[in-house]
């Protein structure tokens, strides 16, 4: 071995861990993102305990909204309720349902915040009406615990699968939040904001006029 191999191995020596220890500092939060996962689908309880803790984060904001909106009745499960069906035998199932539920009532609301295309996702539209004050900060954060709940659900395998009580919990908090955006919908029905599309506005002059005759 000449000097200059020597030299070449001694560089390709020294190179490789600096490769590694760079890809290790960019890929850091797949990394970190893929040993969460894996942690919850081995260890015992893995992505029922994930769940379990989310909805009783999500719980603790619901608890937080007025009692007006908190207690208002709704209607009952019965046994031949096609919710407790799907509850009972796809718990995980009967979750995703459930929020889409909110996903729908957030979909009626884009009409009335004026948003462009791309701005139109549920994320997107708690946002924007957590900035102009439709809701408040514990609203948007109850969202977004539900929508944690139901990734959680929606990534569960045959491995610690949910069961129908995560399922009725979950949609207890969800149709409270649910209930208060449908209420705040009502409002913008009534007295559209200024961003409103115009046949909004049309529709809303046309039951006020329906009112007064």
């Amino acid at each position: 071995m000449d000097w200059l191999q020597f030299i070449s191995s001694i560089l390709v020596g020294f190179a490789w861990p600096s490769v590694l220890i760079v890809l290790m500092v960019i890929l850091r939060k797949q990394i970190s993102a893929l040993a969460g996962r894996i942690e919850e689908v081995t260890l015992p309880g893995g992505v029922k305990a994930k769940f379990e803790k989310v909805i009783a984060q999500a719980r603790e904001k619901a608890e937080k909204i007025e009692p007006a909106v908190r207690d208002s009745p709704t209607a009952e499960i019965q046994p031949q309720d096609s919710f407790l069906h799907l509850a009972n035998n796809f718990p995980e199932a009967a979750i995703m349902e459930t929020f889409r539920e909110v996903e729908r009532t957030l979909w009626e609301m884009v009409p009335f915040l004026g948003l462009p295309t791309k701005a139109r996702t549920p994320p997107y539209v708690i946002e924007e009406m957590q900035r102009k004050r439709y809701i408040d900060d514990n609203t948007a954060n109850l969202f977004h615990k539900l929508r944690e709940a139901r990734n959680v659900a929606a990534h569960a395998g045959y491995v610690n699968r949910l069961g129908p009580g995560d399922a009725l919990e979950f949609r207890e908090q969800a149709r409270t939040l649910n209930e208060l955006l449908r209420r705040v919908l009502e409002d913008m029905q009534v007295n559209p904001p200024p961003e409103a599309w115009d046949w909004v506005k049309e529709q809303a002059r046309e039951r006020t006029k329906a009112k007064r005759d």
